[in-house]
């Protein structure tokens, strides 16, 4: 009889031990598979990384001849853009300059971009000069010949005019900055979460007037990012 309960305990104990090892078995095996799997998404966003970076921008023309580029993304890290705009690098040391003018800080930047166009237009027009004064215009508009010019560091503007002809050249570079971040919610001095994610678009040519802005983000049923 006493036997037979010390067996019992035996198989008791034992199974208890079994179910133990099975739990941790489990819990090691589930630590293992994310941390196998946090491992293939780093190697994979270090390789899509690095053909971003090899990559050129590809400059096109749209079916109706309208300017377009597309280049690959480049995802970082916040410890790895702070380390980038340490360096002596001039795209990220004028990304810096944006975000502290608008008065973000880097950890609460979602995504950011920087797009460089240039306007030129290069025309020549019929130039007709007339008399203030309508008594005494001359029936026959005399040839006259100039050159007007004047630029700054982001528009320049030329006028040559010879025999009544126009030739008329404007140039016009622009830098537009768009930064989305996280805007936190506030207890008292407390910031916590994410009361909203805004969109900040900025233009280094103080002649621009941004007149529109839309920012769209993609999400599946479950309000996750796509």
């Amino acid at each position: 009889m006493l036997d037979m309960q010390i067996i019992a305990t035996i198989k008791k104990w034992a199974g208890r031990v079994i179910a133990i090892y099975i739990v941790v078995i489990t819990v090691v095996a589930v630590i293992a598979i994310l941390l196998l799997s946090g491992k293939i998404k780093e190697v994979a966003r270090l390789e899509s990384n690095q053909q971003s970076l090899l990559d050129d921008i590809y400059a096109y023309r749209t079916e109706n001849g309208l300017s377009a580029a597309s280049v690959e993304r480049l995802q970082l890290t916040v410890r790895e853009y702070t380390s980038a705009l340490n360096e002596s690098d001039s795209v990220r040391v004028a990304q810096k300059r944006i975000i502290d003018e608008l008065n973000l800080k880097v950890r609460r930047l979602q995504a950011i971009s920087q797009s460089i166009a240039m306007m030129k237009i290069d025309t020549t027009t019929d130039y007709v000069s007339r008399d203030t004064l309508p008594a005494i215009t001359s029936p026959k508009v005399p040839a006259c010949s100039g050159l007007v010019e004047w630029s700054d560091p982001w528009v320049s503007i030329s006028v040559r005019i010879n025999e009544n002809r126009a030739h008329v050249n404007i140039m016009s570079a622009d830098t537009l900055y768009q930064v989305i971040h996280r805007v936190p919610r506030r207890f008292l001095f407390i910031r916590y979460g994410t009361k909203a994610v805004r969109q900040e678009v900025v233009s280094s040519n103080p002649h621009t007037k941004l007149v529109y802005t839309e920012y769209i983000e993609f999400t599946n049923r479950r309000g996750k990012k796509r």
